[in-house]
């Protein structure tokens, strides 16, 4: 829980430093400075925002919580936008008109722990990244999890055992989004260190979502050799089952 990366150390301290004064110009310096090198980080332009609120800048409140809720921030954002609007009398466009029903409902209340985690994960800490994950994940919200777990892999990028665990969502994502560019992407290098996870995976996704069947043989075969070496019968079992599948797919033709 309180892991935090490293190349976040100074945002980190500075934040906190700022934060602490209540120093909301330097926050908003601070977190455009911030944006430039996480563009993605849909959080950190609701928290200039906030900011901005705090400054009675409305125009540039609006423009920051838009901005949020173009990359993904369908929660805290519209939530955020919701109390703006109703502040300053504003009708909700249109397009936004399946939140407003949640929103009145108290659905802004249950927000708080995904606010929070998301302000220590702009921190860089691991754990709240971790919680944003299984929480868009379980959600179906793909592009959001994603993100989160591209943030989470930086922590263990030589730790091919964590890695292979957080791959477990990405291999997911990315197959119910038949995105397999990206998918052979992040399992390539990773079957070709060895590791039995990724060569299950790369496999599965050449057979199943490619039917590029002398890929999935091929990497069927590392795979065979890994399991036998290591000793495991259930991946054994997966492989000889593939190769009899491939054959017969070639007796057919």
């Amino acid at each position: 829980m309180n892991r935090y990366l490293r190349e976040k150390a100074d945002f980190k301290k500075q934040f906190e430093t700022s934060a602490q004064k209540n120093d909301r110009k330097n926050l908003i310096i601070l977190l455009k400075k911030y944006i430039e090198k996480h563009p993605e980080d849909e959080y950190a332009y609701k928290m200039i925002g906030i900011s901005y609120y705090n400054l009675n800048n409305y125009k540039k409140v609006e423009k920051y919580y838009l901005k949020a809720i173009e990359l993904g921030n369908e929660g805290t954002g519209m939530d955020s936008l919701f109390l703006l609007y109703e502040e300053l009398n504003k009708k909700m466009p249109e397009k936004y008109k399946k939140y407003i029903e949640r929103l009145k409902s108290g659905f802004h209340e249950g927000l708080r722990q995904i606010r929070d985690h998301k302000i220590f994960s702009i921190m860089g800490n691991e754990y709240s990244t971790l919680r944003l994950i299984l929480l868009y994940h379980g959600d179906k919200n793909y592009k959001m999890a994603e993100r989160y777990t591209l943030e989470v892999l930086k922590f263990d990028e030589e730790n091919i055992e964590t890695m292979t665990e957080i791959v477990y969502v990405l291999d997911n994502i990315y197959t119910n989004q038949k995105d397999y560019k990206k998918l052979e992407k992040l399992l390539i290098p990773l079957a070709r260190k060895g590791d039995m996870n990724g060569q299950y995976m790369l496999t599965e996704m050449y057979h199943e979502g490619l039917k590029n069947y002398e890929e999935a043989e091929k990497w069927a075969k590392k795979l065979m050799g890994t399991s036998e070496k290591e000793k495991f019968s259930d991946d054994i079992k997966f492989v000889k089952n593939l190769f009899k599948k491939i054959e017969n797919l070639e007796l057919k033709k």
